[in-house]
């Protein structure tokens, strides 16, 4: 593959139209059927009306393919730490369900969690509604859910959600909290703590139904009480918590209402009610939406609860951002439909036909994205009981690894959701050994995790099972990723987003219960660069726990066999040994696809080669020479010389004189980044070498030829990295010179 160069870049929408129009031909004369190679054309191909996400679940029964068949999932117990006398997890498809039980309770019964009598987890609720129940009227007790595997967040770790809840029976304890961690699936704790008590390195945002003050199994709870009591154990409030701490007071702001917590009343929004509560004021679920921008660092959080009748309550919050407080209660606006988007905005309409808007009950500016040890993510919630107890269930959930509200629906301004492809594959990985045949691994780490760190490798011995992955050619490597469809379809024009990374640190990490797990940090490798034809790397800088963070990413759309191709290519020193990760879902045309899930494999670069000049032109000021490599080069800022061009000498017309150009810097991407394969050369008047009978603002004119020469031994450029070659002397014993693109020109040089 070619490396993008500057020029008109091609539309994703083209590319994809291509991939349309040859699977239609393809299927004509062949039939389709799906591989496990990527020799075979794509079976289906992306619908560009439609707004992929990278999780749907509509309910949770067996026809959600991120389910499927109940009579499939596997149930698996756990050794219980001290505290519990139940640990166990029910496995799905692509979802896990964990539960946990405290000692002072008898434990769960296999009939009460496996299907189809189970009381927990994905449940069969009848009246055709199949609702994932995190927890029951079960004192002492927790459950959880999240996806399976990790999927990576975007835009310094962006996301958005939503689902419908509801929480009912028993007696109003203790709630659900929606969580973002990336140590393990098996997460959760039981308690005063909603589950995520204890859950490290997190983000999460809680619907708490009981009022907590004071230490809790010693730890500190600081729950306000509902809007209208002074007294009593209920309680109705969003809040933002992080790092597996419920301590409203510990967050860094402190409790703020309206940007990091939303106090409620136990009436119409009461996040939980009593039998009698709901025997006078019945209603069927609530419905909330959570977005966070990590470019922006802008946190929302919308709740509206939909009425046995059709219609749906809305909170009012004033111009300070709070809600709106109307004698004992939060005051709230009836409105006839399902909320819909305008001009980016959550609006619905009331019975009249008046536009109102939807506001967050809290928004906020934090960095929520340094909370996190990496990109890649578990999504899902936690929920517990204490003495106290309900049943808590989630009944749909929408989740993207992109900031922008989820909105399902076929009105206008709601989206028609689909589930964006959830297989990806690097399929051309290779033992990777060295020059001399023997196996390379990742250096260890030595504090007892058995992780890996770092980008230098070690060689193993003769008898070492090599691991498998890609062996770059010099300073350059191709990577080949298919994707498919939840279905296993081959999917072509469908977005996948490539990067490389390192792992930085190996901790552990509490993750609920006294347990704790082994977790990486990890780092974009910033020594790596990406190109692909026709498309251009996406280079930006996040600031993380007060550091700044460079990432360079590129999306590319899958061809008509489902398959994305790019080049890597090593700005560091040689040896190196990264990983490279290629992600479903990416930023095409102006639209967002969603996705996230993602493949990795390590990449090795053993030695470095030598650059060539492709392409030279006359730059638009006449003064400059922008050259073009065949690979990222570097050079000596204070040894800049070795090129020069050739002229007509206006003293004599029929000889030439050798101007003498310097190396002025590296030529400016689209992002004003440098590109490593470009560098702009000046003309050098302050050199001794430059030609007397020519004048000092001499401009290169647009009517001659000006081939381009170099001596290595006057110049510095090498190929990037320590081990990086020269560039070597050009032209060679009289050979051919590298032509110089110069505008109006009869012809090139």
């Amino acid at each position: 593959m070619k490396r993008f160069e500057s020029g008109p870049r091609r539309s994703a929408k083209s590319w994809i139209s291509s991939c349309l129009a040859f699977v239609f031909c393809f299927t004509a004369v062949f039939p389709l059927w799906s591989t496990g190679t990527a020799s075979a054309a794509a079976n289906v191909a992306v619908d560009e009306t439609k707004n992929y996400i990278s999780l749907k679940n509509t309910d949770f029964s067996s026809n959600n393919p991120r389910v499927g068949n109940y009579a499939n999932f596997a149930y698996q117990t756990e050794t219980p730490p001290t505290g519990l006398t139940q640990l166990g997890k029910v496995i799905a498809k692509d979802l896990q369900y964990n539960y946990g039980v405290r000692t002072s309770t008898a434990p769960y019964s296999d009939s009460q969690i496996k299907s189809p009598n189970n009381i927990v987890g994905f449940k069969d609720a009848g009246n055709g509604l199949f609702p994932m129940r995190l927890a029951t009227n079960k004192p002492e007790s927790f459950g959880s859910m999240f996806n399976k595997e990790r999927v990576t967040l975007s835009n310094n770790r962006s996301f958005s959600t939503y689902f419908s809840f509801k929480m009912h029976g028993g007696t109003q304890a203790d709630g659900i909290v929606f969580v973002v961690q990336t140590a393990s699936n098996e997460a959760g704790a039981s308690g005063g703590g909603l589950g995520y008590s204890g859950v490290a390195k997190s983000i999460g945002v809680e619907y708490d139904t009981w009022y907590n003050k004071g230490l809790d199994n010693g730890t500190p709870r600081n729950d306000p009480r509902a809007i209208g009591t002074s007294s009593g154990n209920r309680a109705s409030h969003v809040a933002l918590v992080l790092d597996g701490n419920v301590d409203h007071d510990a967050q860094p702001k402190g409790a703020v209402d309206g940007k990091n917590i939303a106090n409620m009343d136990i009436k119409k929004l009461s996040l939980a009610q009593t039998p009698g509560e709901a025997a006078s004021d019945p209603y069927k679920l609530f419905h909330t939406w959570i977005d966070y921008d990590g470019l922006t660092k802008k946190f929302n959080v919308y709740l509206i609860r939909e009425n046995n009748n059709g219609t749906y309550l809305v909170p009012q919050v004033g111009t300070d951002g709070k809600l709106v407080i109307a004698g004992n209660e939060v005051a709230t606006q009836e409105v006839t439909e399902f909320p819909y988007l305008e001009n980016g905005q959550l609006v619905s309409r009331t019975s009249g036909g008046s536009v109102i808007p939807v506001k967050p009950i809290m928004s906020d500016t934090q960095d929520l994205s340094s909370m996190l040890l990496q990109d890649d993510a578990y999504i899902g919630f936690t929920a517990a009981t204490g003495g106290s107890y309900q049943d808590h269930d989630i009944y749909s959930w929408q989740f993207n690894n992109y900031s922008g509200l989820i909105v399902p629906g076929t009105n206008q301004g709601q989206q028609e959701v689909e589930q964006a492809p959830t297989h990806i594959q690097i399929v051309n990985t290779v033992p990777l050994r060295n020059a001399s045949g023997l196996p390379v691994f990742f250096q260890k780490d030595t504090n007892g995790s058995n992780g890996v760190l770092g980008v230098k490798p070690v060689t193993g011995a003769a008898g070492d099972t090599p691991m498998d992955g890609i062996k770059a050619g010099g300073s350059t490597a191709e990577i080949q990723a298919e994707v498919r469809t939840i279905d296993g379809d081959l999917i072509a024009g469908y977005p996948v987003t490539f990067s490389m990374y390192y792992v930085l640190a190996n901790t552990q990490v509490d993750i609920g219960s006294g347990r704790k797990v082994w977790s990486e940090t990890l780092a974009d490798d910033s020594d790596m660069y990406l190109t692909a034809d026709g498309y251009e790397v996406r280079t930006q800088r996040y600031d993380r726990n007060g550091q700044e963070v460079l990432v360079r990413e590129i999306t590319v759309p899958s061809d008509a066999n489902g398959v994305a191709s790019v080049n890597l290519w090593n700005l560091g020193d040689y040896p190196h040994l990264s990983y490279a990760k290629a992600r479903i879902g990416g930023e095409l045309n102006g639209k967002v696809y969603g996705g996230g899930n993602f493949d990795t494999t390590p990449v090795y670069f053993e030695s470095g080669s030598a650059p060539v000049v492709t392409n030279a032109k006359v730059g638009d000021d006449r003064k400059t020479i922008v050259t073009t490599l065949d690979m990222p080069v570097t050079y000596d800022p204070h040894d800049t010389g070795g090129f020069y061009i050739e002229v007509p000498d206006p003293a004599d017309p029929s000889a030439t004189v050798k101007i003498p150009l310097v190396v002025k810097g590296h030529a400016k991407d689209s992002q004003d980044e440098d590109d490593p394969f470009r560098l702009v050369l000046e003309i050098d008047a302050d050199s001794p070498d430059y030609p007397p009978s020519l004048p000092v603002d001499y401009v290169i004119p647009p009517n001659v030829q000006t081939p381009l020469n170099y001596d290595k031994d006057k110049g510095s450029v090498t190929g990037t990295g320590t081990g990086g070659l020269p560039l070597e002397s050009f032209p060679v014993n009289g050979g051919v010179t590298v032509p110089v693109e110069n505008r109006l020109c009869s012809r090139k040089s």
